[in-house]
């Protein structure tokens, strides 16, 4: 994922928008032509639906403390399942259900089949979109620009349902919705994170901090809150009075990424200081410090990527060497290792059967690979 700077300020003007999809059958789709937008006759988003049973999530016990771990001999490679070629990737999202995958781009966005890469539709938007959550129920997903807008689209149309126009300047670094979908938060290098009602746009949270915010990420049960900031620390915050509960140090450079296990009990983060770091959420331990080569701020990327498998059991980052690790999380063993992009690695995600893997780069290309048992 690519370096993101945030909302700031407390102003949201919401107005209703729709876009019609492009359909086209090659890529590149983007076209020169402006995109027009029909008003909605409503801007109800309340969620109302039945999540899609997902793998159970395995009860790993969590594991001792170890010290920094250099991956195994002879990892697996991973087998390449598909490709297709997407200008200017910015980053990339697997739908709970399965079946569509997310692509921010400088261009706009892009909705493609999970399983063939057939592209579904694509919306041109000008600024180009940087971040990209899909709602639990698939229906709905959200996405920043760098001006600092926040969208909300229909996955199954490809029309705007509705887009908050913000009156400050920075772009978010991350933008997640909280499980039940009713809450968005946004991480932003103004001095906080903001959290707001997704279905009225208003900002109901705001939570500061001296030096701003990377990074936010919701446990699965939606409480409590991570955050990271630009000096490596991480913090828990509750959601009932959203004050800070604990505090994770060890980084020595600032966060790229933050993801809960789906157990919540773990906490990875993953730094420009070239390590990936697994955290005991009820006690603040750490419990183990991934580190990939011996020079890791050489081959760190700024814009790491770390995500968890949905049964639990592996953790997959992204790199600015164009590989793709995956590790064993109760033994912090190198399960993987993906060749992946011959540029950076700008996103990753898991399929939610935990079988897949789908990756972007600045190579221009979306990749998906198949993950070893």
């Amino acid at each position: 994922m690519k370096l993101r700077s945030s909302l700031v300020g407390l102003g949201l003007v919401w107005a209703l928008l729709g876009c019609a999809p492009v359909n086209t059958e090659t890529l590149p789709v983007a076209t020169t032509s402006p995109h027009t937008f029909t008003p909605q006759p409503t801007r109800t988003l309340t969620p109302s639906y039945t999540p899609t049973p997902k793998p159970a999530a395995t009860a790993t016990p969590i594991p001792s403390p170890t010290a920094s771990l250099t991956p195994k001999a002879s990892p697996t490679i991973a087998g390449l399942l598909n490709r297709v070629p997407i200008a200017r990737p910015f980053e990339l999202a697997w739908s709970p259900d399965g079946q569509r995958l997310a692509v921010t781009t400088a261009r706009g966005l892009y909705l493609f089949d999970a399983d063939t890469l057939a592209q579904r539709w694509f919306s041109p938007t000008d600024p180009g979109l940087q971040q990209v959550a899909f709602r639990q129920d698939s229906l709905k997903l959200t996405t920043s620009d760098a001006s600092g807008a926040i969208q909300v689209w229909n996955v199954l149309t490809g029309q705007l349902a509705l887009q908050a126009t913000a009156v400050f300047l920075d772009p978010a670094n991350e933008l997640v919705f909280r499980p039940d979908g009713r809450v968005l938060a946004s991480a932003s290098f103004n001095k906080g994170t903001y959290i707001w009602d997704s279905a009225t746009g208003e900002i109901t949270q705001t939570l500061p901090d001296e030096y701003g915010f990377t990074k936010v990420a919701f446990a699965p049960d939606g409480e409590p809150i991570a955050l990271s900031d630009v000096l490596g620390n991480i913090s828990l915050w509750g959601i009932a009075s959203y004050t800070p509960l604990q505090t994770f140090q060890g980084h020595t450079e600032w966060l790229f990424d933050l993801a809960f296990d789906p157990n919540g009990r773990l906490l990875a983060s993953g730094s420009m200081d070239g390590t990936v770091r697994l955290w005991d959420t009820t006690t603040g331990a750490p419990l183990h410090v991934l580190i990939w080569n011996s020079e890791p701020r050489k081959y760190a990327s700024s814009q790491m990527n770390v995500v968890f498998s949905p049964d639990g059991q592996r953790l997959a980052a992204g790199s600015d060497d164009g590989m793709i690790r995956v590790w064993e999380v109760a033994t912090g063993e190198l399960h993987q290792t993906i060749s992946a992009h011959t540029k950076t690695v700008v996103s990753v995600a898991f399929s939610p059967d935990g079988k897949q893997l789908a990756s972007i780069g600045d190579d221009d290309v979306l990749k998906l690979w198949m993950i070893e048992p």
